[in-house]
């Protein structure tokens, strides 16, 4: 089945950076963060850092990804220029995209990638454009970079410019459902375009459970709740076993909760973007290594704030509003992060890859 998965890899100030979202019908859903700290551009560590998300991302979306939008930050280490130039129409009568490649390569003979550029003012007799550049060089090193990783660059854009795209795009950060867990209850809430659609609060809480091993081991409260920590610490070794199967069966029961307010909602539960509440880490040993249950921390990233940034929320600001750029390859359509986990992908070379 196809799958609709933008991926943006970030040059931000001292770090670089992975996120990756699955457009869905019902909201953006994001699958994948990870970073880097990047203080001096160190090419080689870039490097690895890209092919093992790359792997990653395939392990995570059993698709294989060729495409990708590579967003930058103004840095020491990475400079954006900005300038404002002014065309005289009756002398320069080109249409959009020749004029787009006439100031592309006006840029490349200074050495400098013109990766964007808007209109400010246009009339009959002149217009007035905004250019955003980088060094040549440090460009050839980024395509260079992600070529090397079978990677294509769709487009560069400006960390600033996207944030900026994304405040008329905040209502549309996907679903989020958040696990909070106290003594007395276990309490769910799904909210999409950050406003709450269901909130269950159950009986299911930490004494819940500790009142289960009392029962079962026959003994009390508060030596249970010691067994219960002990055994989180792997000290406790006497009931190990039998400690382990009670606690297994209490986080079925959570995911069974889970399931049935995702089966409410009609959300796939592969795709609630579940936020474990720091109580959770008393169950690690399990949540860390068994894959069988989906509440696996590995999957999803216990206690890691699992909220789209502002900067890919811009990206899909763009790519709904169907913003477009005058240089046709320059422009991003949601039909270009189109996947298929069984037909490998034509690869879809951009405006970025001319020229060089």
């Amino acid at each position: 089945m196809k799958k609709s998965i933008i991926v943006a890899y970030k040059f931000e100030n001292n770090s670089f950076s992975i996120e990756a979202i699955e457009k869905k019908a019902y909201g953006n859903i994001l699958i994948y963060k990870n970073s880097i700290k990047n203080t001096f551009f160190n090419l080689f560590q870039i490097d690895n850092f890209i092919k093992e998300t790359k792997s990653e991302l395939y392990r995570i979306t059993k698709c294989q990804i060729y495409d990708v939008i590579v967003i930058i930050q103004q840095s020491s280490n990475l400079k954006i220029y900005n300038k404002t130039i002014s065309k005289d129409l009756q002398k320069n009568n080109l249409d959009d995209i020749k004029l787009a490649e006439k100031l592309y390569l006006e840029q490349k003979k200074i050495n400098l990638y013109l990766f964007d550029y808007s209109f400010i003012f246009k009339d009959n007799k002149k217009q007035l454009i905004n250019l955003s550049m980088i060094d040549w060089d440090m460009a050839k090193n980024i395509f260079n970079l992600f070529k090397k990783n079978n990677l294509n660059v769709l487009r560069i854009y400006d960390y600033d410019f996207l944030k900026n795209v994304s405040i008329g795009k905040k209502n549309n950060n996907g679903v989020a459902t958040f696990i909070n867990l106290d003594n007395q209850s276990l309490k769910i809430e799904i909210s999409k375009n950050n406003i709450n659609i269901i909130t269950k609060e159950t009986n299911l809480g930490i004494d819940y459970l500790v009142n289960n091993i009392a029962n079962v081991l026959k003994i009390n409260y508060s030596q249970a709740l010691i067994k219960l920590n002990l055994w989180s610490l792997n000290l406790h070794a006497g009931d190990s076993i039998k400690l382990d199967l009670i606690i297994r069966k209490y986080l079925i029961l959570v995911e069974n909760e889970i399931t049935k307010i995702a089966n409410q909602t009609r959300i796939d539960k592969d795709y609630l973007n579940i936020n474990l509440c720091p109580k959770f880490n008393l169950f690690k040993k399990i949540l860390l290594n068994d894959k069988s249950f989906y509440l696996n921390i590995n999957h999803f990233n216990l206690n890691k704030n699992l909220t789209i940034s502002n900067q890919m929320l811009g990206i899909v600001g763009l790519i709904d509003n169907l913003q477009n750029n005058t240089i046709k390859e320059m422009t991003i359509t949601s039909e270009l992060f189109v996947v298929n986990p069984q037909i490998p992908d034509e690869k879809k070379y951009s405006f970025n890859y001319k020229n060089n």
